[in-house]
């Protein structure tokens, strides 16, 4: 779950809140998992979830679902489209692979765009994104610390 919290301090951080935001997230495994446990709890209006593996992602919508019954939270496809805020959960864009975990193509300049893949520094997600939004305004990227030291 420190991955999730992790997250949410990052946001909350830059003075992000994810209280009432329509969110989508790719992917469905640990960390994607307490990232999407975190956001729940912060009571996001929506979650969308989506994963390659389609079974994994309804198991983790079934848990949720059954611990936060007034957060909507649903399967998604690979495109996420009019949200918030579009999080990358995945490995996908870690190390010296250029592939896209998603599609920039039908979401607002103004969405909240995260990346919790920590090398590169700019991913192809990220690298993709500010040229699309070439306003530092409109393109936010996140960094998430995915290992917290408790003293």
């Amino acid at each position: 779950m420190l991955d999730g919290e992790g997250f949410i301090a990052s946001l909350l951080s830059r003075g992000i809140t994810v209280k009432n935001k329509r969110v989508w997230l790719a992917g469905a495994g640990g960390a994607a998992s307490a990232i999407a446990w975190a956001l729940a709890e912060q009571q996001v209006s929506e979650l969308i979830i989506y994963n390659r593996t389609p079974e994994k992602s309804a198991e983790l919508i079934r848990k949720l679902s059954h611990s936060f019954p007034a957060t909507q939270i649903v399967a998604g496809d690979n495109i996420p489209r009019q949200v918030d805020i579009a999080i990358n959960g995945t490995s996908v864009g870690m190390g010296e692979g250029l592939a896209m975990p998603f599609s920039l193509d039908a979401l607002d300049p103004r969405t909240l765009i995260c990346d919790i893949v920590i090398f590169p520094e700019n991913t192809a997600l990220l690298t993709q994104a500010s040229r699309q939004w070439p306003h530092a305004f409109n393109v936010l990227s996140v960094r998430v610390v995915l290992i917290r030291e408790y003293r």
